[in-house]
């Protein structure tokens, strides 16, 4: 495999090991504010993750333009 396209595939590859481990930590973090909070609706276990979710994607579209 080519250096270049080997250095391309490591870097989507992280960048979506980095949305899995930053969805999971933002869950487990709402949940523990969700407790201290004493909140009877999930509301941090939702929210918190979809603003990862949308902050990845954004990181996810500037680097694929960058690459174009």
């Amino acid at each position: 495999m080519p250096a270049e396209k080997q250095k391309m595939w490591l870097q989507y590859a992280s960048l979506g090991m980095q949305l899995l481990t930053s969805i999971a930590v933002s869950t487990y973090v709402g949940i523990w504010l969700d407790k201290k909070q004493w909140v009877s609706f999930p509301l941090f276990v939702w929210l918190l993750p979809i603003v990862v979710i949308i902050g990845g994607m954004y990181q996810l579209i500037k680097v694929l333009n960058k690459n174009d």
